[in-house]
């Protein structure tokens, strides 16, 4: 992740029981401890959930943070109803505004970020002495002035404050991607960080890179943005972070059609990187819609109030 040093003046998830979520995450979870043990081992480690972020990676934060609360979710029983999403802030421009970032020198004024990517939870909490649930969002971001976790509108207010006054080019979408998908599918060999002559534009992290070396989904290159997202990273992994941070035209435009014809339309990236509308099925929607749903801010404030 990477921000233009610019600043402005002024459920993918059917319902299901615990107890068949419980069976099917373990084996994930054990799998990818297996897999990338450096990075999971570091997630599990960690004293507390904002000492996992390393400045300018993102997406590895959020893959660390991620796998930390599905694993934690195994046996406390405060996170058992929760469900988590991976959500991915860009838009075709690649650059957008956001407030109350750690980068900025001015939290009141934005930095600009091709993409950053944060973790939202859903659920719901009972207040001492109350016997009524309420449903409730948060939002993880470790990059941000606000606490984390953050009521998730709270966060939106903050961080997007008036973007309906932002020029259009700098308008934010999001891809909301099921956590559990998220681990699964995301691979990053950290290229997108080096420099032309072989210095990285941020200190990596002391842990190795996590790669999925026998994906399970394959995808073609290049995509339809013309970008080549399934590079080989020279070990029999893949890398699929482009696919997840880039957000198109034809995405938003898709987005916005489908999102307002009908209450639950979808809008999802195949392997072969088209838009296409997925059935009703959540277990359909869960095997094809591995790089999620795009929203607008105010599709992703009804999503998630």
């Amino acid at each position: 992740m990477m921000n233009h040093q610019q600043e402005l003046g002024a459920g993918l998830k059917g319902a299901e029981s615990d107890e068949s979520r419980e069976d099917t995450m373990k084996p994930i979870l054990e799998n990818l401890l297996k897999s990338n043990p450096s990075a999971a081992h570091s997630a599990l480690d960690a004293p507390t959930d904002v000492s996992l972020r390393v400045p300018c990676y993102c997406e590895e934060n959020v893959w660390r943070l991620a796998f930390r609360k599905l694993y934690q979710q195994q046996y406390d029983t405060a996170l058992s109803n929760l469900q988590f999403f991976v959500v991915f802030v860009s838009n075709p421009k690649a650059c957008v505004p956001m407030f109350h970032q750690l980068a900025s020198t001015n939290r009141n004024k934005p930095i600009f970020w091709d993409y950053h990517v944060i973790l939202v939870s859903t659920g719901t909490v009972r207040n001492d002495g109350d016997d009524t649930a309420r449903p409730s969002s948060l939002v993880w971001d470790m990059d941000s002035h606000l606490s984390c976790p953050c009521p998730f509108q709270e966060y939106i207010d903050a961080v997007f404050w008036d973007y309906h006054k932002w020029p259009h080019e700098y308008t934010p979408h999001f891809r909301v991607v099921d956590a559990m998908s998220f681990l699964r599918h995301f691979s990053s060999d950290r290229s997108h960080m080096l420099q032309s002559d072989g210095t990285w534009n941020a200190t990596p992290p002391p842990y190795d890179c996590i790669l999925q070396l026998q994906p399970p989904l394959e995808l073609s290159a290049p995509t339809a943005n013309g970008v080549n997202q399934s590079s080989s990273d020279g070990n029999g992994g893949r890398n699929t972070l482009l696919q997840y941070m880039t957000i198109s035209k034809e995405e938003v435009a898709g987005s916005t059609v489908l999102n307002n014809v009908e209450k639950g339309g979808i809008f999802c990236n195949q392997k072969e990187g088209v838009a296409v509308r997925v059935g009703e099925s959540a277990t359909d929607q869960s095997s094809t819609c591995t790089f999620g749903e795009i929203y607008t801010l105010p599709q992703l404030r009804e999503r998630f109030q």
